[in-house]
């Protein structure tokens, strides 16, 4: 549920072993998927934030590996409309456990 004023862009981390992972906004369709495996014990972090888009792999060690390569083409950095939004979360194998962070953003004056 985005309570703020505006759109919101949305920080996802899918942590542990998982083939092909994709979140989708089931409010709009957008998505993103990773055509990537992803190790047991790693995680995938994806950062939708304007001007500071990433998707990375961590490894345990806290090594980062950039993996913006591996996005899907028809792929979208989607932010959190304003009010609820519905997600999924599926892959190819494996059954990490998925994260979304985000934070409200209000209009001032």
């Amino acid at each position: 549920m985005n309570k703020g004023d505006v759109p919101t862009p949305i920080k996802v981390t899918f942590c542990g072993e998982s083939i092909n992972p994709k979140i989708t906004n089931l409010t709009t369709g957008e998505f993103i998927k990773v055509n990537r495996s992803i190790p047991l014990n790693y995680s995938l972090v994806i950062n939708t934030e304007f001007g500071n888009k990433e998707v990375k792999i961590v490894a345990p060690d806290g090594v980062e590996q950039n993996a913006f390569s591996y996005i899907d083409l028809e792929s979208s950095f989607f932010m959190l409309n304003v009010g609820e939004n519905r997600f999924s979360f599926i892959t190819d194998g494996g059954q990490p456990e998925v994260y979304i962070e985000y934070r409200n953003k209000y209009l001032g004056v």
